[in-house]
């Protein structure tokens, strides 16, 4: 699968989850992901009526919403700068901040020297003095700490509504089965329909957006050891936790407060319109997306799984050149990409 600034397009992997692979496209999927029709309610909107859901139906609702989450996870368009800003003022108010002053750059890899030109700001003094003493209150925290402890108590809340907290998600002893299934056949094996969904959705698209790709670019674009990872969110890359959330609700398996549904629908609007981005004291630094991004899917995947790779140039590239290669899900350097072109053009079929 390619994404690239040449169209943008994007096509799910399409799933024969009966035969448990990839079966070939049959029609063209979403030429824009950014405008992807999508409900950010986080209620069933999928079926009209008021009847349940059956577990076909369920299951249907469940890829289709795999493949929404993929397509804003792996778009290549240009950011949405007003939409993003938007989302990032309503995060910052929910923590008694206002609207921060937005420094945009084209890629993570620009990140370190602008943050670093602004230090103060992402590590004000005070808060370096409450963590040397280990005391402070709420509002001597860093604006990016104070973001992530309400994004923490959100997904606690968010999982004692889907009946399934992370502390038993990560122990449930079908999970890792059930990623090896087709969703029919775990059904039929027995395993609980919250669990079906979990690998369906969530656990599928964290192979690529939650720990490959993030991986891979901090290797590549940001320095070792760097301050400044702890400190930064993923933007469109945060697009698997949200899935998780959007499956049970969509499903009926879950029901949310008013008030998680706006705080979830914020980080959702991110996930739809920037790359990453570092919250500071009244400045936030916001990147765009790639240029273009290649995959492939993942061998014996049940759920659509993909993995980074391109033979013949970067597997993921930003508009300022800052790039990375891969080779079947691997890490390489790009002479290993030229060695493999150039072999297979002089006809090494290793």
């Amino acid at each position: 699968m390619v994404l690239s600034d040449r169209g943008s397009i994007w096509q799910a992997p399409a799933h024969d989850d009966d035969k448990g692979g990839l079966r070939p496209l049959l029609v063209s999927a979403v030429p824009n992901p950014q405008r992807i029709p999508f409900s950010c309610t986080f209620r069933r909107t999928d079926f009209p009526n008021e009847r349940p859901l059956t577990v076909d139906e369920r299951l249907s609702v469940a890829h289709a919403v795999r493949n929404e989450w993929l397509g804003h996870g792996l778009c290549t368009l240009p950011a949405d700068r007003a939409g993003a800003e938007d989302a990032v003022t309503g995060l910052y108010q929910l923590i008694g901040e206002a609207r921060p002053r937005f420094s945009w750059i084209t890629s993570p890899a620009a990140a370190p020297p602008v943050l670093a030109a602004e230090r103060q700001r992402f590590h004000p003094p005070r808060s370096q003095a409450a963590a040397a003493l280990g005391t402070g209150t709420w509002t001597d925290q860093t604006v990016g700490a104070r973001l992530a402890y309400s994004r923490s108590d959100l997904r606690e809340r968010l999982d004692v509504a889907t009946g399934h907290p992370h502390w038993r998600r990560t122990r449930d002893p079908w999970l890792q089965p059930a990623r090896a299934m087709t969703s029919k056949d775990a059904l039929e094996t027995g395993a609980p329909l919250h669990t079906v969904l979990e690998a369906t959705v969530r656990a599928s698209l964290q192979v690529l957006l939650g720990d490959a790709l993030p991986a891979a670019i901090r290797t590549a674009m940001l320095p070792a050891r760097s301050e400044w990872l702890a400190q930064g969110n993923y933007g469109q890359h945060d697009a698997y936790w949200l899935s998780a959330y959007d499956v049970h609700a969509r499903t009926e398996s879950a029901r949310y407060r008013d008030g998680d549904v706006h705080q979830l629908g914020l980080w959702a609007a991110l996930v739809r319109s920037a790359g990453w981005w570092w919250p500071g004291e009244g400045l936030c630094v916001m990147t765009e997306r790639p240029a273009e991004v290649h995959t492939e899917p993942l061998p014996n995947g049940r759920h659509g799984e993909l993995r980074l790779h391109h033979e013949s140039g970067p597997a993921v590239r930003y508009a300022d050149g800052a790039e990375l290669y891969a080779l079947h899900g691997t890490p390489v350097l790009s002479w290993d990409t030229a060695a493999v072109a150039g072999g297979r053009a002089g006809g090494d079929g290793r």
